[in-house]
């Protein structure tokens, strides 16, 4: 029985792996695992199931279980991250999920799907080599508030120090850095050695990349190269690469090349301008980092750098360590790295740098306070800090501080650090330097600061030629212009942070910004816009692992689905909760989940959930400043009959203050109390000029001034909605409300039928249906 998936083919019986018509050298158990889990792919697999087929006992240490699954993915082209083929069920085993053509299973021929990320290498023998994956935490941005905190999350790590990465495959147009940047791009190297040596292949592109940046020169970060080369996995590695370059559009495109020789190690490099001259050198050295060290400083020496052709720098025992370490964190081999770094001896332990490499490693492996403490640690004595780790380290203390949501202590870290590299002159390190600070500045609603940062953070990432730091920045400035309530301009700023994310496969950066998006369309009242972009988002959904981040993605494409009347199937991803609900532990995510299912309650008219609903989400809502959704929350347990909100629920200053005190004067009758309360949250939603608060306050003021018999000032007030109802369903509902007291039978016909294009699986109310609609022309 053959089984094909993609372009591979595997024979059990023969034991054989195929990519193509090549056959791929490939550990036994490594293929036994692929074999076992593809025989068995109806099912997940449960870890002490595996270890027995595989091993013939039990007694397999964890360690070596996830090795083997890396091992497996990488022999494939897989990997932690993407997850394509071999997906990790938490806290049970794992489950093939790749499509395997049916046509195939008996030894036909099946049609090509997708090729691996990565090349299948340094797999040659049994159980020598070792590598693992993990899963990486999402994030997800429900609401503007909590944009800041969700979106930072990601994005500051995505580039930069090279925190956080993920890949997808989509690939639309990039906006590219300005032709006056001219970018260096150094592509990830060919190895010529064993398998044991496979980490060089992105090991020494980082060092080369890290020698030319220090040096000056515009090199974008090595995870922005591996990313834009994940990206485009459906190509051969030839086209791979042309699209990978052509997202960075350098004038200097670095190949490099590590071999062994007589003398121990030999580096290549060749570089090639864009008038087509090639600068080439080579260095042997008895170890591989020391060989690409030399070959940096002799191409610098090609380039016109004086002074970089001899400099030798002295061997650092360290050297190959680290780079294993960050050649492991590109792989998104987190595991991996944790082993490298705990095989370290103890005085290495003791070196910063290493250090800073362990606060990456626990920050990547979800263990946040972990990582807060080394970076603690390290700045016990700054001095003893090198530059350039000591401006990390100082960003990496903001970047975990707003991850808490901390903002107010973040920004004290992003300033220092900005402080710290404003005089080096390395336009990278201060390009994320005043990224992060501009958007703590923005979290603490100082604008006009938050925009000069963002403004010249962009600026130093196209003077650094890195296109993720422009998208991170054009993300950051949708965000302010979100706050800013210049919604218009926010899409603007989201939909380039996309594209650039999408083309560059950096799936986590792409969920936050695709939030961003969603929450402004829906604000504007673009529900269909919305929902496409839920619809984006929720097929990112497979590659979240966090339970908390499962269900901030859930909360949103549940509001998508209810504002275009897809009452049951929000109701399904409300549903499907359950278990995250039971499982996260992060704050800042469930109740955007009882948010939803309480506004789902209510349109289905079960006024008894809608107040437990709600009651739940406010329970766990940390109290922000200007959050719509949970005041809008709040408006909707007093509208269910519930008295007891709790006072500062909702700021006083917003519309929804006073729409909650008008509903409650509403339910006494005290009719002064409620109109006053109608025409201050009318007017304080119109001065933020928000279409969704706006419609809110409206159509609630309207339909008690028809309930009144106020048609006249209804109509005054509903008329300031009929511009959305063509694309709302509450607001296509007011107007036929509104003509039907009119007495304008022909134009309530037309906004009945209006209303009920709109209306999904909502009804409008039957007192508006007391007249039968003529037959629609066809």
């Amino acid at each position: 029985m053959n089984y094909r998936f993609g372009r591979w083919r595997i024979a059990p019986q023969a034991r054989e792996l195929w990519h193509d018509e090549q056959l791929q050298p490939v550990a036994r158990r490594v293929f036994e695992c692929l074999a076992y889990l593809i025989e068995h792919r109806e099912r997940a697999v449960g870890r002490d199931e595996l270890v027995a087929a595989l091993w013939g006992r039990v007694d397999v240490a964890d360690v070596l279980v996830s090795q083997l699954i890396a091992r497996a993915r990488r022999a494939i082209g897989d990997d932690a991250q993407a997850q394509r083929a071999i997906r990790t069920v938490p806290g049970f085993g794992y489950r093939w999920v790749m499509p395997i053509d049916d046509a195939a299973v008996a030894g036909g021929d099946g049609a090509p799907a997708a090729v691996p990320a990565e090349p299948a290498a340094f797999m040659l023998a049994d159980d020598v080599s070792v590598s693992t994956g993990s899963t990486v935490a999402a994030s997800s941005r429900p609401r503007h508030r909590a944009v800041a905190v969700l979106a930072f999350t990601v994005l500051a790590v995505v580039v930069g120090a090279g925190w956080w990465f993920s890949v997808r495959r989509e690939a639309p147009p990039v906006p590219l850095p300005p032709t006056g940047a001219a970018v260096v791009l150094v592509l990830p190297f060919d190895v010529a050695a064993t398998r044991e040596q496979g980490w060089l292949r992105l090991g020494a592109m980082d060092l080369v990349a890290e020698r030319l940046r220090a040096a000056q020169l515009p090199v974008p970060p090595s995870e922005s190269v591996v990313a834009a080369l994940h990206a485009h996995a459906d190509d051969d590695e030839a086209h791979r690469e042309q699209n990978a370059v052509a997202a960075f559009k350098p004038r200097l495109v670095v190949h490099g090349r590590v071999q062994p020789s007589s003398e121990g190690w030999r580096v290549e490099l060749d570089a090639l301008d864009d008038r087509g001259t090639s600068h080439r050198v080579s260095a042997t050295r008895a170890q591989p980092t020391e060989a690409a060290r030399q070959a940096s400083g002799l191409l610098l020496a090609a380039l016109g750098h004086r002074g970089s052709a001899n400099e030798e720098g002295g061997a650092d025992p360290l050297d190959d360590r680290l780079q294993r370490v960050q050649a492991a964190i590109l792989s998104n081999e987190y595991d991996l790295a944790r082993e490298l770094l705990e095989q370290s001896s103890p005085a290495e332990q003791g070196d910063p740098r290493l250090r800073f490499r362990s606060a990456q490693v626990e920050f990547h492996l979800g263990r946040i306070e972990q990582a807060d403490t080394i970076l603690r640690e390290l700045l016990a004595d700054p001095a003893t800090l090198p530059f350039e780790l000591r401006t990390n380290v100082l960003v990496s203390r903001g970047m975990l501080a707003m991850r808490r949501g901390e903002c107010a202590a973040a920004e004290p870290w992003y300033d220092a650090a900005v402080r710290l590299a404003e005089p080096d002159g390395k336009p990278l390190a201060q390009g994320n330097a005043l990224a992060g600070r501009g958007l703590a500045r923005a979290c603490l609603r100082r604008f006009d600061d938050a925009s000069n940062d963002l403004g010249l953070a962009r600026a130093r990432m196209a003077a650094a030629g890195d296109a993720l730091g422009l998208a991170r920045v054009d993300n950051y400035l949708g965000l302010l212009d979100a706050d800013r309530r210049r919604l218009a301009d926010a899409l603007v700023d989201f939909r380039a942070a996309a594209a650039t994310f999408e083309r560059f496969g950096a799936v986590d950066a792409q969920r936050a910004v695709l939030n961003g998006q969603l929450e402004v369309q829906a604000d504007l009242l673009q529900h269909a816009d919305a929902l496409a972009s839920s619809e984006r988002l929720w097929a990112l959904r497979a590659q979240v692992g966090d339970p908390g981040q499962r269900l901030a993605l859930a909360a949103n494409r549940a509001r998508a689905l209810i504002d275009v009347g897809r009452l049951q199937a929000a109701a399904q991803v409300l549903a499907a909760t359950a278990d995250d609900l039971a499982a996260a532990t992060q704050a800042g995510y469930g109740h955007y989940v009882h948010a939803q299912g309480a506004r789902l309650a209510e349109l289905s008219g079960d006024r008894t959930r809608a107040v437990a609903e709600a009651r739940l989400a406010l329970a766990a809502w940390p109290k922000q400043p200007d959050e719509p959704l949970r005041e809008r929350t709040a408006w909707l347990l007093v509208r269910a009959g519930a008295n007891d909100l709790a006072d500062g629920t909702v700021d006083d200053a917003s519309p929804y203050a006073a729409l909650v005190l008008a509903t409650q004067a509403r339910a006494r009758n005290d009719a002064a109390t409620a109109a006053r309360q109608y025409e201050r949250a009318l007017a304080a939603a119109e001065q933020g000029g928000v279409p969704a608060t706006v419609a809110d306050a409206a159509i609630a003021y309207a339909g008690w001034l028809l309930e009144r018999g106020d048609t006249r000032r209804a109509a005054e007030i509903g008329g300031r909605v009929a511009r959305w109802a063509d694309r709302d369903f509450a607001c296509a509902e007011l107007q036929v409300a509104l003509y039907q007291a009119l007495g304008r039978e022909d134009l309530r016909v037309a906004a009945l039928r209006q209303a009920d294009a709109l209306a999904g699986e909502r009804q409008v109310r039957a007192s508006l249906r007391d007249a039968a609609l003529p037959p629609a022309r066809s």
